[in-house]
């Protein structure tokens, strides 16, 4: 063995050892987004409805119509003075992402994450929204 073998070994067991961590990091947060995500996701549909059935209360009509077609998907259907409008919202525990579509408008995208906290929670951008921020962003966006 000389010198340089013995620190150029050192330097790729480190790597080597940096390199299993981060694998190993993000399984683990693979695995609480598959497990932990879906619940994140219903309370973000529960905020919808309840916002949405709030709004139709103070507005006296029911203009708002929220269904989710399967477990990863939910429409949401406006009825306004300019006509009808809809949001497309999807789920993918796998990929993290939770995202909304307005027809022919806007649209956003939020991801699940591992906070400083070591909770799940969902982000835009690099800050930590909950459930109801969520909800709530989507119906305005539909509600314009």
């Amino acid at each position: 063995m000389t010198e340089w073998s013995q620190k150029m070994a050192a330097k790729l067991k480190k790597r080597k050892h940096y390199s299993e961590l981060r694998d190993a990091k993000f399984i683990e947060q693979q695995k609480l987004r598959e497990e932990d995500g879906p619940e994140l996701w219903q309370e973000v549909q529960n905020e919808i409805n309840q916002e949405g059935n709030a709004l139709c209360a103070d507005m006296e009509s029911n203009f708002l119509v929220a269904k989710s077609e399967t477990p990863s998907e939910m429409t949401i259907t406006a009825d306004l003075e300019d006509g009808s409008h809809t949001c497309e919202v999807g789920f993918s525990p796998v990929s993290g992402k939770l995202t909304w579509k307005i027809e022919n408008c806007s649209k956003g995208t939020v991801e699940l994450a591992v906070g400083n906290n070591g909770k799940l929670s969902f982000f835009s951008g690099n800050v930590a929204v909950s459930p109801k921020y969520v909800a709530t962003s989507i119906l305005e966006a539909l509600l314009g």
